[in-house]
């Protein structure tokens, strides 16, 4: 894993974990947010941005997670996006005590994986679990699920920049039953949680992730936030460090 910090504060920490074929410039404007007052982590995932993917597996994947967990001081704090959002999950069956997890583009799934009810049938989004896409279906993918021309120039790089073996390895982990109920380990888990969701996401289907919330109960909290989809925190910057700002400091 390819690791980057940056202190801006010593009240805990956070841990941010990309998705699938995507990159730690997701999270780039958390990374600057200056009024965020903990040491901000992120994880590059093995395979992403020109690095490769290892004789590795994703079991091996949340080990080193979870000794990054207990290297890190305070309160910490996971984000995860996307397929981030799903590693982080498993930190839960690990017992991790979490000051608090925040996802956003990540529906918690059931186990056996109730794809069908947690996305939206998108075709496009098939490309995600596709080896070796064609440069053509990676341009139509960042067309099909952002309006930004920056964002999507950023998912056609970090694709392009992505190990194929990862994306081999991520068909085998659900053929081979690696990931938990992380629907149960969600709506059960001791510490807060929040769920945001961009209203213009088109991979993430909005009322599965209502439902989830509210199996979760009262330490749970869901934000819609406007003008912005699956890749949120780069479409609108200004409102998503607000509310994980505000969750964050409501936590400590």
């Amino acid at each position: 894993m390819k690791i980057g910090r940056k202190r801006d504060g010593d009240k805990g920490t956070l841990i941010m974990i990309h998705g699938n074929s995507s990159s730690s410039a997701i999270f780039e404007p958390v990374f600057e947010e200056h009024t965020l007052l903990v040491e901000k982590v992120t994880v590059g995932l093995p395979g992403h941005a020109k690095t490769p993917w290892p004789p590795h597996s994703f079991q091996g994947l949340v080990q080193d997670l979870v000794q990054l967990f207990h290297q890190c001081t305070g309160p910490v704090f996971v984000l995860g996006h996307s397929l981030g959002g799903h590693i982080a999950i498993e930190l839960l069956s690990k017992k991790v005590p979490l000051a608090g997890l925040i996802l956003c583009g990540t529906p918690p799934l059931t186990k056996p994986y109730n794809f069908e009810a947690g996305f939206l049938p998108v075709a496009e989004t098939q490309t995600y679990f596709t080896v070796h896409p064609t440069v053509d279906a990676i341009a139509v993918l960042a067309q099909k699920i952002t309006l930004d021309p920056i964002v999507r120039q950023q998912i056609i790089k970090d694709f392009n920049q992505t190990d194929p073996l990862f994306r081999a390895a991520l068909l085998t982990s659900f053929e081979t039953g690696f990931w938990s109920d992380q629907f149960a380990l969600f709506t059960k888990a001791d510490c807060p949680r929040l769920l945001i969701v961009g209203e213009q996401d088109l991979l993430v289907n909005p009322a599965y992730i209502e439902q989830v919330c509210a199996q979760a109960g009262e330490n749970c909290n869901l934000v819609n936030i406007d003008e912005g989809g699956h890749f949120l925190p780069l479409e609108n910057p200004t409102a998503f460090t607000k509310e994980l700002t505000r969750f964050i400091s409501e936590n400590l």
